[in-house]
């Protein structure tokens, strides 16, 4: 079962000092499926870094009973390896490298005796997702394959949260929307929690747990 999440007091400031997050509290089972809305510049980015330990935050933010917010920074990058996927409006794939080795690039850096394991896992998610795990390079990709293969590397881990940002924002409608039932229909079947940041309709529509952020805050919580 994925993680619940529990925020209490949670701020970001930039550099400037200007309060670019402030939710008092929110929570989530463990297990749930989440997207946020909200205009540009809503804090919708800076809300999923905070929940990925990757922006400075003050306040209590727990994955479980771990308060990612009160971790120094390798040990946030400890928790980001061994229990976040992350899933970017950019794939960050290897352009050069095939699509095996894009998706199991986790296996580089983590436990020798774990990485024959996480190639297996990374060549049947790519696989499920209609992509061959060849040698043929990720640049040569369509949008969608790269999109495909970016969601299986970050599930190549078996994480117990998955976090995506805009994932469907470079893709065609049909495209988009086959991306948007893997990544729920595969979240949903693992016990996943997860947290999708979107303006996609469809992808709004297909989330069970809505909440509109403007201006940093939670205007809205609602069930899609």
């Amino acid at each position: 079962m994925g993680l619940a999440l529990t925020i209490e007091g949670l701020t970001v400031r930039g550099d400037d000092g200007r309060t670019l997050l402030d939710i008092p509290s929110f929570s989530m089972a463990g297990g749930e499926a989440l997207a946020i809305r909200g205009p540009s510049g809503a804090g919708k980015t800076t809300f999923l870094m905070a929940l990925a330990g990757l922006v400075p935050c003050s306040g209590r933010l727990l994955w479980g009973d771990t308060d990612i917010a009160a971790l120094s920074d390798a040990a946030r990058a400890r928790l980001r390896r061994d229990t976040l996927g992350l899933v970017f409006q950019d794939p960050n794939l290897f352009e050069e490298l095939g699509p095996l080795d894009n998706a199991a690039l986790a296996a580089s850096f983590g436990p020798r005796n774990t990485r024959a394991t996480l190639r297996t896992r990374a060549e049947s998610l790519l696989d499920r997702f209609g992509i061959k795990a060849d040698n043929r390079a990720a640049g040569s990709h369509s949008g969608g394959e790269r999109q495909r293969i970016a969601v299986a590397r970050a599930l190549a881990t078996n994480p117990l949260v998955l976090l995506a940002d805009e994932p469907t924002a470079s893709l065609d409608r049909a495209t988009g929307e086959a991306l948007i039932e893997d990544l729920f229909t595969e979240a949903s079947t693992a016990g996943r929690t997860l947290v999708a940041v979107s303006h996609d309709e469809a992808l709004l529509a297909r989330a069970p747990r809505v909440i509109t952020l403007i201006g940093g805050r939670i205007a809205e919580a609602a069930r899609a």
